[in-house]
């Protein structure tokens, strides 16, 4: 077992997925670097609109199925790769004296209740160490970005209100 799907079955396993999930995701991100013959860490997005086109028009399998394929390897590329926080336990857990932490993370793109889990696991390893940097979002240089991460504002909210909202929640959910 390569050690990313090992870190994919771990991080699966720790949000408590189901374990018919669990082989559905594993698979579909195996297929997928099969069909390009790559790692798919090495893999971009332009690569998953392509794959998603080749199981429509020339495997011809359900929309259904696709969906469920995109999901797991939605959950790949956002999760799994996108995450700072594996590697900052990481280098958490080989230090002592070190302070460790982020650039700015753009609360935006982030779940805040997932952020909160995966920042006070690393802390926790790191032994209070971890320092993060978060920003509600700068409109001048990633407009609508949120929305290739599956985040849309409340109804009457705009982005910047969003980003404002999770940042506070993920601060609530990180004080508690």
């Amino acid at each position: 077992m390569t050690n990313l799907r090992k870190q994919m079955l771990e991080e699966l396993q720790r949000r408590n997925y189901s374990p018919s999930t669990i082989r559905g995701y594993l698979q579909a991100v195996e297929q997928f670097a099969k069909h390009f013959g790559n790692a798919p860490d090495k893999l971009r997005p332009d690569d998953l609109r392509s794959y998603q086109a080749y199981l429509l028009t020339e495997r011809k399998l359900a929309v259904g199925s696709v969906v469920a394929r995109v999901a797991a390897l939605r959950f790949f590329f956002v999760q799994q790769l996108a995450s700072p926080f594996p590697l900052l336990a990481a280098v958490g857990a080989k230090t002592r004296k070190i302070e460790i932490g982020t650039a700015v993370i753009d609360m935006r793109y982030e779940n805040p209740h997932y952020m909160a889990e995966d920042a006070g696991a690393a802390d926790l390893i790191a032994g209070g160490r971890l320092q993060l940097g978060i920003s509600r979002g700068s409109p001048e240089q990633v407009i609508d970005g949120w929305r290739h991460f599956g985040y849309r504002p409340s109804e009457g909210e705009d982005d910047a209100e969003m980003g404002r909202r999770h940042a506070e929640e993920f601060l609530e959910l990180r004080a508690a």
